[in-house]
Formats: structure tokens, sequence, C-alpha cells
């Protein structure tokens, strides 16, 4: 008997999938979807569903609705996850967020695992949490509890925990989907702390580092005084991580990046959410997924991206 776990490449995705792995009896199968996509090929759909895995867990992925529903398992299909999404009638979901809960009750999908759970994970919802929110995190008036527990109890402060997760993410950013199933695996049978002593994925932070700070130096078109464009070019999938760097050197500024065909906004301080534009890509077939501050937009047509900057634009 086997499960499958499809989950999102970067530090909350693996520490989610980790966790729901660790709480299963039998053996797992981890599929990592293409960086920077929000779907499944076809092809590979077809080769899930002749597997009749026992389960399909999803953890923190924003996966279409449509592509959800066409995944088939003996027992059932589950989404764990902290994105707005839409649902499929043929999938269990449990995303408070896309019940209506406060996304800052849930800044990143270990919070909802735990739930899901029902068990608790100090050091991996903070090492997560900071993941996916950074320095933003410190003003999250639901997690300063957490935090302090996590320095308290394991000794891992906000910057110990921003060390983990640049570890953790130096996978994806250097492209390297075995990568990540290895640092899952890792996580299951050693902990989160053992990344640590990791020389390969230190060698991995480097590489992304200094291919980060290069692009970063990239000048913008900009689109209007508070909307900026960056075309970038790297054989690396650094698109969000870049897009976050970015933001933070530009936190008054909505970021729009550009790179080998994928689209990524964010808008930080801007006080506009992307909900909207999230319902209305898929409402157009784009291979959309975000949360209200932050959207990726893989194989991002002109016609699109042009969409895009007149949702910026116009708030509509």
């Amino acid at each position: 008997m086997s499960s499958l776990i499809i989950t999102h490449w970067d530090t909350d995705g693996i520490l989610s999938a980790a966790a729901v792995a660790g709480s299963l009896n039998h053996d797992i199968t981890l599929y990592i979807p293409a960086i920077g996509t929000y779907s499944l090929p076809d092809e590979d759909i077809s080769e899930i569903n002749a597997n009749r895995y026992q389960e399909i867990f999803i953890t923190d992925y924003a996966l279409q609705k449509e592509i959800a529903g066409q995944l088939q398992a003996e027992k059932t299909v589950v989404i764990i996850d902290h994105h707005f999404t839409e649902k499929a009638e043929e999938v269990e979901y449990y995303n408070p967020v896309a019940d209506g809960a406060d996304p800052d009750r849930y800044p990143c999908c270990m919070v909802a695992v735990s739930e899901y759970l029902e068990k608790e994970f100090p050091l991996e919802t903070c090492i997560a949490a900071v993941g996916d929110k950074e320095h933003k995190i410190k003003k999250n008036r639901y997690f300063a509890d957490r935090l302090e527990r996590c320095k308290q109890e394991y000794g891992m402060g906000f910057d110990d925990c921003m060390e983990l997760k640049e570890l953790i993410d130096a996978n994806y950013m250097t492209g390297d989907i075995s990568g990540i199933k290895d640092t899952i695996r890792a996580v299951i049978q050693m902990g989160v702390l053992s990344l640590r002593d990791s020389e390969a994925l230190k060698e991995k932070v480097r590489k992304a580092v200094a291919e980060k700070e290069r692009l970063s130096l990239t000048s913008p078109e900009k689109k209007t005084e508070n909307i900026w464009f960056y075309d970038l070019a790297s054989a690396m999938p650094l698109l969000s991580a870049v897009t976050r760097l970015l933001s933070k050197n530009h936190p008054d500024k909505i970021i729009v990046t550009r790179l080998n065909g994928n689209v990524y906004v964010r808008t930080e301080r801007a006080g506009i959410s992307l909900k909207p534009l999230i319902s209305k890509g898929r409402s157009m077939g784009w291979n959309i997924g975000g949360k209200p501050d932050v959207c990726g937009i893989a194989g991002c047509s002109r016609k699109a991206l042009d969409n895009v900057f007149e949702y910026l634009t116009t708030g509509i």
C-alpha cells in the first residue's frame, strides 16, 4: 500500500509534506510539480491515476480545481492548504482560508497541517512561517507566542529560522527536484535541524544568492510610478525569490517580474488585494495561484500580462 504526496517546492511545502508523510504508516511516493507552475501535465495525471494510490495528499499547492478533480485514489484525495483557491467537488479539503478564515492565522500551510493531523509541530511551523513571510511574521499578532516558544524550547530565533529556510529553499532555487525529495526524506528520518550540517545545501545557497543579487540589479520598466516591471533572464528558477528581494528593496512599489515565460506579482504595502486577479485569471484558464499579496502565473502570455497590468492600474 502506498500514498502519494504532491507538494509545493518551498520550505513550507517541504515541511508540510514531511509532516504528512511522517503521520502515515505505509510507503509514500513524492511528486514535486514543475517549479513555477500551478498545474499537472495530462501524462502525469494519467500515470498517477494508473498507480491507484491508497491516498493522495496535496500540501501547500494551489492546484486548479479542474486538475484536482481529475486525480483518483483508492480512498481519497486530500488538499491541505492556506492559499486562496476554488474547490473541486470530488476532493476533500482542509483549507480554513478558502472557507473564510483570517489569512494571518494561517501564514503557512504548516498551521493547517498541524490542525488537520491534530498534532503540534512548533519548530517546523515557525520555520515554515518564516519561510513564507520572512520579517513580516514578526508583526503577525497570532504568531508571537509561537515564535517565542520556538526560541525557548529549541533555541531557534528568527535568524536561525531564516538560515534554515535559505538552506531548504536552495533546492528549488537551483532547480534541483531530486534535492527537494531528498530534503523531505531527511526531515522525516533525521529532523529538520539535521539540514544545518548539509554542505551540499550550503553550496546551493551560495550559488542561488549570487544569482539573486545579479538579477536584482536588473533595471525595471516603470509602468507607472508605483508599478515596476522586471524582465529577467536566468537558467535558475528564481522568479519567486528575486521578486521577494525586489519587493523588500522597494516595499512601496508593486513588483511584477517575468522569467522564462512565468510571471510573479507582489503588492506588499500597496493595499491592493490580488484575490480578484487570481479569480479572474482562473476563469480565463490561466495557470495561476497565490494569496492576497502575491501571485504567480505560469506560461503567462503577452495578453495575460497586459491584463495583469490593467488590473493593477485600475484595481478592477
